[in-house]
């Protein structure tokens, strides 16, 4: 997946404190994906102030050169959130005697490896407790519960995380959710990047499950043999690492892993499903002539390679030893054959 980043660059000559000092920026894009966001640089009495206007979404570090050549990350102001009007306003430093540019470097979010991206201590970014003062959204308790939720798993002991679990998290949610990625050996995932999927609080019971979102590196050959338990042992994935240590949840998550490989995830009714849509989209491709590739031979290449890493993950996993286990076989059920009646 290609990480997107984008700068935006503004200067000012901080001699004037008497008025607010106007500010042209100019944003410059690094690569053919970047996000523009523009950089506002003001003056509130002695204090130069910066404010990102863009996605609100996107966070920028604030970055100050005196040449455009030597760049450092102006530290005091963490990383920033971009928006509109009402974007948050940071001051970068009081007013000096020489030209001073300014820059707002985009994160790459999720990806950035300079931001926590995962469980251990904020589901997405390190600098939660800055990101809650600085304006993210609060008009749900949805923040307090997921803080919440992250205080537990990083502080309850392993023998009692069980029953603590499911008082914040659709514990069966998740467990289903790290069998679908793992089966599909899905790239942009939580057990490998940490990133990529979405939350929803639910406030009728007060858990938080996860939502799955961008799926398009499933399938990927080198992936054919990834361990089931992928992320067990891991620090950096402690969502998958400290549920499956627990040995009734990893129970339930490779009974789960089971069911999807028999009811789907097997060549007989996976290669059915793939020939389906190729049947209704194969004319279409071929004559399309801004597809990818100039012969259909390469895609009848990556076909036959999708089919072959299906049987090959089929083989892995259903020769996996956990997964070879017989589940118990439900033989019969047969009805009271007598009134059951309170003593």
């Amino acid at each position: 997946m290609n990480q997107r980043h984008g700068k935006s660059i503004g200067a000012v000559h901080r001699t004037a404190i008497t008025a607010i000092t106007a500010v042209v920026g100019m944003t410059l894009s690094c690569g053919a994906f970047a996000e523009s966001g523009a950089i506002r640089l003001f003056l509130a009495e002695t204090n130069l102030m910066v404010q990102v206007r863009g996605d609100p979404d996107d966070d920028w570090h604030i970055q100050s050169s005196p040449d455009l050549v030597n760049w450092v990350t102006v530290t005091n102001v963490h990383t920033l959130l971009s928006g509109g009007p009402n974007a948050p306003i940071r001051s970068v430093a009081t007013t000096s005697q020489h030209m001073i540019f300014y820059r707002a470097l985009k994160t790459g979010g999720l990806f950035d490896p300079t931001l926590l991206r995962t469980f251990s201590l904020t589901f997405t970014q390190a600098n939660w407790q800055t990101q809650l003062a600085n304006g993210r959204t609060k008009e749900t308790n949805a923040w307090p519960r997921l803080i919440n939720a992250i205080y537990v798993f990083n502080n309850t002991p392993t023998n009692l995380l069980r029953e603590k679990a499911e008082e914040v998290l659709a514990v069966d949610r998740w467990l289903w959710f790290f069998a679908l990625e793992n089966i599909f050996a899905d790239d942009d995932s939580y057990w490998n990047k940490g990133a990529d999927y979405m939350f929803y609080y639910e406030p009728e019971s007060g858990w938080i499950h996860p939502v799955e979102h961008d799926g398009n590196e499933s399938f990927v050959q080198g992936d054919a043999s990834l361990s089931p338990v992928r992320g067990l042992g891991d620090s950096n994935r402690p969502l998958i690492n400290r549920l499956l240590s627990i040995p009734e949840l990893r129970q339930r998550y490779i009974a789960h892993m089971r069911t999807v490989i028999e009811e789907y995830f097997n060549p007989p009714i996976m290669n059915a499903l793939i020939d389906r849509f190729v049947a209704v989209s194969v004319a279409a491709i071929a004559a399309d002539p801004k597809k990818g590739y100039t012969s259909m031979a390469t895609y009848t290449n990556d076909l036959n390679s999708l089919k072959t890493f299906i049987t090959n993950r089929y083989k892995y996993l259903t020769n996996y030893a956990e997964l070879k286990l017989a589940p118990p076989n439900i033989v019969a059920v047969h009805a009271p054959t007598s009134d059951i009646t309170a003593g």
